[in-house]
């Protein structure tokens, strides 16, 4: 049998040493052993209190217990603290079934066969024979796994089975998300339907689906917009059902439709070198072949008792949450089944819930790797576990029942709440006596200091060990200074071991057996391995770590296993690198000659001296010995270098010197764009799909070509946000030209400082640590009472009219100009809805969301798609109902309303005539209402078609149009008036909040004091920082640059409380979820009486919505001051404000006894409150005789704390003057 032993400790218990519960008594393995060793485990699980530091052991016997209690002490490994606090599920969706799949689980676990057991009665009333016989491999099967009707309720048996096993051990998600059909076990799992309907759905499903017409999938790994031109190329000139988009995967795009189609879009691809991935199936799932039976599948719903989910579930269809009160019917799995899968948002969406353990409901391990790199990187990835995995060879005979034992033992290591007896259910166990922890006996003795690697063993491995059980461990030590050249690999000026040398560690592990070609594959880096800032080198001090290479046993595919660990003199294994090895046989075909020369003369050369200091500019610092590109060739997406090792490094006999593999690694980055907008982004390796060596061997000078793919490429080349990840092939050269290797699928990621750094710290470091923080007592704070109220600000300044007149602009025409944008807009929502294909009858009664259903408009577009419904209604075409309904005023063949254009298409020229100041407004809302049908059906990305699709941009909104001058001018004379009050000698501190582009920074800083202001810029992200900082790095003041989500607390973030005299926003708090939480952070900012200046659009206009109401951040507001638009008129403001805690509130530029004009822009200030208390916060105080803590307490109550006082009866009692004196003794 098999058995899992948990073992746990307090922080504080020395490591090493008899684990709890397992003292030194165990068993001799006589008769009676397994007796003993199930009481064991289950007095060890039961019988125990659990503690964060943990680790579980699964075992079959006593010298398989004892050979891994013996490992993990002869590892030096210290127990893991778990930390997992939300979990996810994620369900796997088809192709990843296997014979004999659950098998083991329905013979050993009574809680799996349960539910098996009813998914095969309902089987077998749909269909009238067995299922399981089939899944299991029984002999007398007559059905075939893959086969769609046989194989989804399969998986749907086995992840409804998983379900239940893992909450009979108290494991329950807080997310579940799946993967097409797995998205039908993670409804059940949320309670959606029960467990037998979701069977039945899932036997229908399968059946409908295996009946298609054949068609083709395969997998693209180019940009999205790539590949949907290319479908939309195909279907334009093909007479016959077209080919779909059937899921965003994150790394590639899945395309399914007729066989034909696929596969000539992938002879397209393939002919341009790009990947591409036929997937073994005969049916185009989510492709137009689904039609003819999409009917009967939603009609197969009907009756079925359908609930709200319980829990968060992900939908595939837009990579969302599902609503609260929104059904799953028969309408929606419809949607389900024909349209793309939305896995990398539904990832996405994962994250933003805050899961940091992500556990694979499925047969083997699918989704995990795809969520990770998919996973943003503003989040922290979580830990990832399978419950299941695929034999690796067909002679393996399948043992899923361990596997999920294995699992639970991850779980528990994770922090979960393991619940052992349903681990144990329908079995016979009873609780015996077992000793804990023993006396440790041990001598405490100075340690001398620690030599480094010793003369035998391999020069980069170092010393071999061999296991009873096949496992190899090579074990070395490295230091800052040993290698001699590790030194000169800094990143962030720490020095960091670089991915090359485990590369190089795994190329020589491969050849340590012997000599012939080397493959190592799927190689990942899961941590970096960074050395303390003061860290010595001598030796003697706690600076080196040891370096643990563990090979697992080879199975059955010839191909081992290996994980690189490190640890300090003190603290726990780190985890660095997994992988594995491969037999020459997995060496790609080809070869050949090269021609370099032609292969450099369609590139252009590169300074190679600039590329060193640009990769110096994003925090990457590589010494002399680093510098191992002598020459080098670049082009979009491409480059070739020389690399050769430096004279006097010597080779030491490797056959891969780690300096000549990150060399080919540098090429990477001399084939992105470094001057382009990304370029300062800290990039550092993730992984690879495959690193193979003809021979084995680098030579000391090679050339090494890459080509990023074209997914990175289109990414560097958009403004904004730079790419998560980064992947590209390389190909490996001799100075002829011969092949000599390569690296397929060669990821980077994006590497924030905070990230990098915190992996060097250690355990010290993440215990106890004495920090001195200085902090403003309230009545000490600064206070920037010399401002002026926001009454005389405004009454200092003049109305929008008089600045659009200074920029210029007649006010008159600027307000037609205005009305008849939205006269425009009507009239272009309306255009819309008919292109759509909506044919209005007069009289019909509609709503907005089975409109919207019906016209195929995406999900996410549903306010947009509503806001267009009332905009008609404006024209007078619908008319709304009290109950939110929409009844049709004007049918589409009616006469038109008088007032809204007939045609929008061919009204821009009538207003470019006319309000020549309008240009910007004009030309960007043409373009944006043109593309609007393909944007609400998913064709066109609406971030390009408003940033990157031509001029005039959204940017230019703000930073050339006529009114932005306006506006701009109306804030400067705002801010002015403020400026002009600070006092000779006092700095002015200015925070921006949302920054961007810096258009407001621009006009904020020359009216600054100069020389005595700070400026902190921030924005939710660093991405405009390195433009910012050559464009603003003269300006005369202390310029500073962070990110800020001002949507989260900002003290957390590293801003000080109430540390800013004014804070600038210009039109973004408006586009926040919660008005009156960001307007509360805001307040945490400012210092007391310090004022908010935001400049801020204060109606919602129609034009505007049909433009920027295509992002979905236009629609993200979620409060009861804007019940229907993002934007907020002047009263609303002032009531937020005054809610959030502000004082005085005027908005500048608007007056608003004048109804007859449209609130156009306005510059709301905002005066903080003058007295800003101590934020509470909890004390405990030792409390003494002299009656020093009891005065102290009473102190700080009186600053709104809340204080315990912990001590003996009548300590506390004491004379006023001793504990006077003893409160300044402490200061």
């Amino acid at each position: 049998g098999r058995y899992l032993a948990w073992l746990d400790e307090h922080a504080g218990d020395p490591p090493g040493g008899d684990p709890p519960g397992f003292g030194g008594g165990g068993t001799d393995g006589g008769a009676d052993s397994g007796a003993v060793l199930r009481d064991m485990a289950w007095t060890a699980g039961v019988g125990r209190t659990h503690f964060e530091h943990r680790a579980g052991i699964v075992f079959d016997d006593a010298e398989s217990l004892r050979e891994g209690l013996e490992a993990l002490d002869a590892a030096g490994r210290t127990l893991e603290r778990g930390r997992a606090a939300r979990v996810a599920f994620a369900y796997t969706g088809q192709g990843s079934q296997w014979r004999g799949m659950g098998r083991a689980l329905y013979e050993s676990e009574p809680v799996a066969r349960e539910v098996m057991d009813h998914c095969e009665a309902v089987f077998r009333q749909e269909r009238g024979t067995s299922l399981l016989d089939v899944m299991f491999g029984r002999d007398a099967a007559g059905g075939d796994l893959g086969d769609t009707a046989w194989e989804q309720p399969a998986l749907y048996t086995l992840e409804s089975a998983l379900t239940a096993l893992w909450a009979s051990v108290g494991i329950r998600p807080d997310v579940v998300l799946g993967h097409s059909v797995g998205e039908i076990a993670a409804a059940q799992a949320a309670g959606v339907f029960s467990l037998e309907d979701g069977m039945r759905f899932a036997c229908t499903r399968g059946a409908l689906m295996s009946g298609m017409e054949d068609g083709a999938m395969a997998a693209f790994f180019a940009p999205a917009a790539e590949v949907a031109a290319a479908v939309a190329a195909w279907n334009a000139t093909s007479g016959d059902v077209g080919v779909s988009i059937s899921g965003d995967n994150g790394a590639h795009q899945v395309v399914s439709g007729p066989a034909e189609g696929i596969e000539a879009i992938s002879k397209r691809f393939e002919a341009d070198g790009i990947r591409v991935r036929r997937l073994n199936t005969a049916k185009a799932f989510h492709s137009a072949l689904v039609d003819p039976i999409l009917d009967a599948l939603g009609a197969s719903l009907d009756g079925v008792a359908i609930a709200p989910p319980s829990l968060t579930l992900i939908s595939n269809l837009d990579g969302r949450a599902v609503e609260g009160g929104r059904l799953l019917d028969g309408a929606y799995w419809r949607r389900h089944a024909r349209e793309a899968v939305a896995f990398s948002s539904g990832v996405g969406t994962v994250a933003d819930c805050g899961v940091d353990l992500l556990i694979e409901i499925g047969p083997r391990p699918v989704l995990a790797p795809m969520a990770l790199t998919a996973w943003p990187a503003s989040a922290d990835a979580p830990a990832v576990l399978s419950s299941l995995h695929a034999p690796s060879s067909r002679d393996e005979a399948p043992d899923d029942a361990s596997d999920f034992v294995r699992a639970v033992a991850e779980a528990y290591e994770a922090g979960l709440p393991v619940r052992f007896e349903g681990l144990f259910a329908g079995e016979s166990r009873r609780r015996i006596g077992v000793p804990g922890y023993p006396f440790q006996r041990t001598r405490h003795w100075l340690d001398a200091p620690r030599r480094r690697r010793g003369p035998a063993g391999h020069p980069l491995l170092g010393t071999r060990h061999e296991s009873a059980g096949g496992e190899t461990t090579f074990e070395t030590e490295v230091f800052p200074t040993d290698p001699p050249w590790l030194d000169d690999h800094r990143v962030y000026r720490r020095v960091v071991v670089p991915g090359a040398l485990y590369g190089a560690m795994a190329a020589s592990a491969s050849r340590a057996s012997g000599s012939g070609p080397v493959v190592v594959e799927e190689m990942q880096l899961h941590s970096a391995l960074v050395f303390p800032e003061d860290a010595g080198d001598d030796g003697t001090g706690d600076a080196g770590r040891t370096l643990q290479m563990v090979l697992e046993t080879p199975n059955g595919a010839a191909t081992r296993d290996f994980r690189i660990f490190s640890k300090g003199s003190e603290g726990e294994w780190v985890l660095h690198v997994e992988g594995r090895l491969a037999s020459g046989t997995a060496m790609p075909e080809g070869g050949g000659r090269t021609d370099l020369s032609a292969l450099k003369a369609r590139l252009s050369p590169v300074d190679v001296a600039e590329y060193y200091r640009a990769r110096l500019d994003s925090g990457v610092e590589l010494g002399p010995r680093f510098q191992t590109l002598t020459r080098a060739w670049a082009g979009p997406g491409e480059a070739v270098g020389e690399v050769a090792l430096p004279e006097g490094v010597g080779r030491n006999d490797l056959d891969v010197h780690p300096l000549v593999l990150d060399g080919c690694f540098q090429v990477v980055g001399a084939a992105r764009n470094l001057a382009g907008p990304h370029g300062s982004v800290t990039y550092l390796p993730f992984g690879w799909e495959r690193l193979w060596l003809r021979t084995g061997e680098l030579p000391d000078r090679v050339v090494c070509h890459v080509r990023l793919s074209d997914a990175s490429r289109a990414a560097e080349a958009v403004e904004g946000e730079p790419p998560e990840v980064i992947t590209g092939e390389l190909r490996i050269h001799d100075l002829n030209g011969a092949l000599l290797g390569g690296l397929d699928g060669y990821t980077v990621k994006r590497a924030t400082r905070a990230a990098l750094l915190s992996a060097g710290e250690g355990v010290k470091d993440l215990l106890y640590e004495v920090v001195w923080r200085e902090r403003a007592l309230p009545e000490g704070m600064p206070s920037a009472g010399f401002f002026p109220d926001p009454g005389p600000v405004k009454a200092g300044a003049q109305l929008l009219a008089e600045y659009l007149i200074e920029a210029g602009v007649d006010p008159d025409d600027r307000n037609a100009l205005l009305a008849d944008l939205e006269h425009w807009s009507w009239a272009y929502a309306v255009a819309t809805l008919d292109t759509l294909g909506w044919r209005r009858s007069a009289g019909e009664v509609v709503r907005s969301e089975a409109l919207r259903e019906q016209l195929g408009v995406k999900a996410e577009h549903g306010r947009l798609f509503r806001r267009m419904l009332e905009m008609a209604a404006r024209a007078g075409v619908l008319s709304e109902d009290e109950d939110g309904g929409f009844r049709v005023s004007v049918g589409s063949g009616d006469p038109w309303p008088d007032g809204v254009p007939r045609d929008p298409g061919t009204y821009h020229e009538a207003m470019a005539e006319r309000y020549s100041h309008g240009l910007t407004e004009i030309g960007l809302f043409r373009r944006s209402a043109a593309a609007l049908p393909e944007v609400l059906h998913g064709r066109e990305d609406p971030l390009t078609l408003l940033f990157s699709s031509g001029e005039p941009t959204a940017a230019d909104l703000y930073l050339k149009a006529p009114v932005a001058r306006a506006a701009n001018r109306m804030r400067e004379v705002a801010v002015q008036a403020l400026v002009d009050a600070v006092p000779e000698g006092r700095r002015l501190r200015v925070i921006e909040v949302g920054a961007g582009t810096g258009s407001a920074t621009a006009s904020v800083l020359p009216i600054l004091p100069e020389g005595r202001f700070d400026y902190m810029y921030t924005d939710i992200s660093a991405g405009f920082f390195a433009e910012a900082e050559a464009r603003f790095g003269d300006s005369g003041g202390c310029i500073e640059y962070r990110p800020l989500d001002i949507e989260k607390d900002p003290v957390p973030q590293g801003f000080d409380a109430h540390g800013y005299d004014l804070i600038i926003a210009s039109n973004v708090l408006h586009a926040t979820r919660y008005l009156e939480e960001t307007l509360d952070h805001c307040r945490k900012l400012l210092a007391p009486s310090g004022q908010l200046v935001a400049l801020e659009n204060l109606s919602g206009l129609g034009w505007m919505d049909l433009t920027f109401g295509q992002l979905d951040g236009w629609w993200r507001f979620a409060d009861d001051y804007r019940p229907h638009h993002a934007l907020a008129s002047p009263a609303v403001w002032r009531r937020a404000l005054g809610d959030a805690g502000f004082g005085e509130v005027e908005v500048v530029g608007v007056d608003e006894s004048d109804r007859s004009r449209v609130p156009d822009k306005g510059v709301i200030v905002a005066r903080g409150p003058a007295e800003v208390r101590e934020p509470a916060g909890g004390w405990v105080l030792a409390a003494d005789r002299g009656g020093v803590a009891a005065e102290l307490a009473g102190r700080l109550a009186a600053r709104n704390q809340i204080v315990v006082l912990a001590g003996s009866p009548g300590s506390n009692g004491a004379s006023p003057d001793a504990a006077a004196d003893g409160i300044r003794g402490a200061a």
